[in-house]
């Protein structure tokens, strides 16, 4: 915990005034949340809470269906290949993590956070929706035709899941979405927005340090 000690009127009247104007202190503590931010989605965890990776419950062989979906959707002939990994997530284009930026309001208030527009649902978790268009279908529907487990001949036992292929395996997992007209995706709460332990004692030493001799 930091403490504050004032040994004269000298002190005291200097430390007055600095209260008058915490500016140069916000705007530090901003920039240190916007650091931790950015840690965060290069460590993959804020501070103690570690980040999942992609459906976490899917069995392998992993494929991130949303992430395919959206390639199928721009048009690509098959998924990207980072859509067979299950970290590190999060990172795909930097548009989320390079985002973050804060702001100072008023005397006693800075806000830090993203205008990325799903960035909340990143944050604290939820649901997404994504259309699944006629273009998707037709190039999900090709890649699949490739993969998909052809019918066994009269009399023979279909494959059992460990005799499948990778191959039809993920076609299996993609074929659903030729039956729908949106795909909705559970985005698991990862975190990147907070107050870490660490972060609590640099605050307070900033403070500390700025009411006390005037500096950052």
């Amino acid at each position: 915990m930091a403490e504050i000690i004032i040994r004269s009127g000298d002190e005291l009247r200097a430390f007055n005034e600095r209260t008058r104007d915490l500016t140069p202190a916000l705007k530090a503590i901003g920039a240190l949340l916007e650091s931790v931010s950015q840690h965060a989605f290069q460590e993959q965890k804020l501070g103690e809470y570690v980040w999942e990776g992609r459906y976490p419950s899917q069995e392998d062989p992993f494929i991130s269906l949303a992430g395919a979906l959206s390639d199928f959707d721009s048009g690509a002939t098959r998924p990207k290949e980072r859509r067979f990994q299950r970290t590190p997530v999060l990172k795909d284009t930097g548009n989320l993590m390079g985002s973050i930026a804060s702001k100072v309001s008023g005397n006693d208030l800075v806000e830090v956070g993203s205008a990325v527009e799903y960035a909340s649902l990143h944050n604290f978790g939820g649901f997404s929706s994504q259309p699944i268009t006629k273009q998707a279908k037709t190039k999900i529907a090709k890649w699949i035709s490739k993969k998909k487990p052809r019918k066994p001949k009269a009399g023979a036992k279909p494959k059992t899941p460990k005799e499948q292929s990778k191959g039809e395996k993920y076609a299996l997992k993609m074929m659903p979405m030729l039956g729908l007209d949106v795909w909705e995706t559970e985005v698991v709460q990862r975190p990147f927005l907070g107050i870490t332990d660490q972060a609590e004692n640099d605050i307070a030493e900033t403070l500390e340090i700025f009411l006390t001799e005037g500096r950052i």
